[in-house]
């Protein structure tokens, strides 16, 4: 675990700088960002691709979490990154069989339905 000051250091120099934020400038500079608004008080949370082990890529669920002392004045923040990168790989499968089912439902030659248990029509495709 790592922690950064109000300001966004970590070991003497700025947590953007750390290997795995180098991915892209526009990863930095979403980083810094955040950074500036968590030092404001703000708790962030968004998902950002970052440089995985060795030359991978690995998408994280990341968040920057302010601690505030007795004044509420931010004197720490505690970054979190949980890396979801296979339930982001699973979801575009499914996004794809889905956009496959899709086309082969819509494009069919045949009238295609889905019917509800009661009979009611919920899709159609063009062929019907």
């Amino acid at each position: 675990m790592y922690f950064l000051d109000g300001n966004g250091t970590l070991i003497g120099k700025p947590f953007w700088q750390a290997r795995w934020w180098t991915i892209s400038p526009q990863t930095q500079a979403q980083l810094k960002d955040a950074i500036a608004k968590a030092a404001q008080g703000e708790f962030i949370r968004y998902k950002v691709d970052v440089q995985g082990v060795g030359n991978t890529i690995a998408t994280i669920d990341f968040s920057l979490k302010p601690v505030t002392d007795s004044l509420g004045n931010v004197v720490l923040l505690i970054p979190e990154g949980r890396d979801i990168t296979e339930l982001k790989q699973i979801e575009e499968k499914l996004r794809e069989s889905e956009e496959r089912f899709r086309r082969a439902f819509d494009d069919a030659a045949t009238g295609e339905a889905l019917v509800s248990p009661d009979g009611h029509f919920l899709r159609v495709n063009h062929a019907l």
